[in-house]
This record gives C-alpha cells, structure tokens and sequence, in this order.
C-alpha cells in the first residue's frame, strides 16, 4: 500500500518491497499483490525475496529456521512458474554487504551464485547484483557526524535495543552511537559512510574491488539526521558521487564495448565532420574538393 501510494506521486522512480521473507507467506497471493502494484505503478515495481531475518518470527509462525532458506528457493520457484517462467534466474542482494563479515563473503557468495547458475543452465549476470550501503554525506566529514548525531539514538540506536531486548554501551551517548556505526557497524546495517563525497567513493571503490563488479547500488534510508539534511546527502551523493563513477563497478555493456572497439572509426568521423564543416561555413562555401565524410568512415562491425 505504501508503494502504490508512492507510485501516485512518482513518475520513474523504480519501487522495491525491500524483502519478503518467502517462508512467511503464500507464493501466489504474494505475487498476485505484486502483479497489481506493478500494473498500478506501470511497470516500475521490484519484487525482494529472502528467508526472513528474524528467528522471533519463524517461531511464531511455527517455523523451523533450518528449513527458511529451502523454502524461499521453492516460494522462488512457484512465483516463476506462475509468471510463465521456467528457471529461476534471480539477481542476488546483498543486504550486508559493508558488515565485516558480510564484506568478506562477497567475492564467495558471487561464486556459489555462479555455480548454481551454472547447474541450472543459467549464466549469472553481474548487472543483476545489488549491493546495500548506509551514508549520510556533508560537505566536511565534521558536519556529517553532528548531522548523523542528531537522530540516531531515536532511530537506529533505539531500533537495535528493541530487537535484542538490553541497552547498548553507546546507547546514550548520540557520537560514540556515530563512531560505532561508522567504524565497527551495527548488527544487520553494517558499517556506515558517514562523511564527505570522497568517502562515499571511496567504499564504492572498495566494494567494487571486493566484488568483482555489481550492477546496482542500493542506498540505506535512515532517519539519523533531518530531512533537509537527508535531501542535502542526496543532492551530494547525485551530484558529486555518481558523475565520478559512473559506469566503474558495472559491467561493460555491448553498446559501451562496441562504442570502445570502434574508438577510432568514431573519432575519425567526427573529425572529418568538423574538417568539412569549417570548409563549407569559414570558406567561400565551395565544397567541391572536399571529401565525404563518409570517405573517412571504414565500415564498423
């Protein structure tokens, strides 16, 4: 319901569930939620599946967390026989990908990933892989810690202690919570970028190291500091952040490496165009002995 509503407002934003936890519901009902939204938001809507997280919830749905994982691969399964698929074929998201140990498991997680594709004749595609990371930018990494300090205690402090049930050593105090998050990391979010643009590129650089190359990069939202200053770490990360890597932790994509292979085809035409253009516009307009541009161009394949 949340989605529709934000598809009303929205245009081309793409819409994502997040996680479903496939063990907790019913394969076709699910999906038939998710065809409805994604008709409401006319093809924008992304469908998340994982086990479920949380071991309260399997018990209280009778559960046993043994079996989580088997039964999300056969909800997996279900939903793509009733979309007319017959393989699975899923991209992976990596949900912890800046927790140490989840950092650490990247390059190994890719890898059982491939070789599943592989025993279901499938190739894996990195272009499918998202990978999830918390930020909050400023101008000064000064400023991004006091910006992040001001509501990460009521947020993701607060939000922590209500699922493990005890206070926590920097529960009280809004910039050892900042150093923690930023430094060592939270259960389940990771380790946070809280600082400049430079920063952020930084753990991109290193993330994509790791990996190998993923496809997307999914930005955390919290609510640590206010909504003018969330906006404003958008503004940077769109701004400064993507224009310098863009392209860096994709793949190469045919068109790029076409474009690439043909480097001098292309540059020698655009010369050309130009060589022809200051003939007909900066001389007398006589372009008989001009040569045609396409005299230039070899053929490109």
């Amino acid at each position: 319901m949340v989605l529709a509503a934000a598809g009303e407002r929205t245009s081309r934003i793409r819409l994502g569930t997040g996680v479903n936890s496939m063990p907790y519901h019913n394969p076709l009902m699910l999906i038939d939620r998710l065809v409805l939204l994604d008709h409401l938001t006319r093809g924008r809507a992304i469908l998340g599946m994982g086990p479920g997280q949380l071991a309260s919830d399997a018990f209280m749905l009778g559960i046993d967390p043994a079996q989580q994982r088997d039964m999300m691969i056969e909800a997996a399964e279900v939903i793509v026989e009733l979309l007319a698929g017959n393989k699975v074929g899923l991209g992976m998201l990596s949900l912890a990908a800046t927790d140490p140990r989840g950092f650490s498991a990247l390059d190994v997680n890719w890898g059982h990933l491939e070789r599943a594709a592989e025993r279901a004749g499938r190739g894996a595609d990195r272009s499918k892989w998202r990978v999830l990371v918390a930020m909050h930018l400023a101008e000064t990494r000064e400023q991004a810690r006091k910006e992040a300090e001001s509501g990460i205690l009521g947020s993701l402090v607060g939000y922590i202690e209500s699922l493990t049930g005890k206070p926590l050593a920097y529960g009280s105090d809004p910039a050892l919570a900042v150093e923690q998050w930023s430094t060592r990391g939270f259960p389940g979010f990771g380790i946070a970028t809280v600082g400049t643009p430079d920063d952020a590129i930084e753990t991109i650089a290193q993330l994509s190291e790791r990996t190998g190359g993923f496809g997307t990069m999914l930005l955390l939202s919290h609510d640590c500091a206010s909504w003018e200053a969330k906006k404003r770490s958008f503004t940077l990360f769109a701004e400064e952040v993507v224009p310098a890597l863009r392209g860096s932790s994709a793949p190469r994509f045919a068109s790029k490496a076409w474009t690439g292979a043909n480097s001098e085809v292309l540059l020698g035409g655009m010369s050309a165009a130009i060589t022809a253009a200051v003939a007909r516009y900066a001389g007398d307009g006589d372009t008989t002995n001009q040569p045609s541009v396409d005299a230039w161009l070899p053929k490109v394949e």
